[in-house]
């Protein structure tokens, strides 16, 4: 069973999970969570991703969280969009997973601007990359669940595509 896993975090830098989500291959959800990150969130996290403290404040803990996610993908595929990012929230998770595979490394031939500058494609962003996809969402963007269900979309779009020999 391949999984679909999506966080929302403090930041970008030295970030905490204040959300968590993982949907599996036929899009149904089996894991949805706001998780308390032991600090505040910065405004303009909230911003984008429109969780406060106040809704974290009684959810469980980043750590407690971390051991959940790792014992539920035990040996499944696992597909984040940018999966460099959200990896580091889960020390342990390639381990236990059988494969953690990046959605956006696959999305960007094909999504992607090309950049002179870089001789490379520019990494798309998920919402542009499902929409081209014909994702239709299903919940607020930038929430974790509804962004797993994006990832899901493009990468079932991606496995549709032929294989270049």
């Amino acid at each position: 069973m391949t999984y679909f896993l999506d966080t929302e975090t403090t930041g970008l830098h030295g970030a905490e999970m204040v959300e968590c989500a993982i949907v599996d291959d036929t899009g149904k959800t089996i894991l949805d969570t706001l998780v308390n990150p032991g600090r505040p969130i910065p405004p303009e996290a909230t911003a984008i991703h429109g969780i406060t403290d106040a809704d974290v404040a009684k959810a469980p803990s980043a750590d407690a969280v971390r051991a959940f996610v790792l014992a539920l993908v035990a040996g499944h595929e696992v597909v984040i969009y940018n999966a460099s990012y959200d990896v580091q929230f889960f020390p342990g998770i390639e381990e236990s997973a059988s494969r953690v595979r990046c959605c956006m490394r696959g999305a960007t031939p094909h999504f992607g601007e090309w950049s002179d500058y870089h001789g490379d494609y520019r990494w798309p962003k998920l919402g542009a990359a499902a929409e081209a996809c014909g994702h239709v969402d299903q919940g607020d963007a930038h929430r974790a669940r509804a962004d797993a269900l994006a990832c899901r979309t493009v990468w079932h779009w991606l496995q549709d595509q032929p294989v270049d020999i």
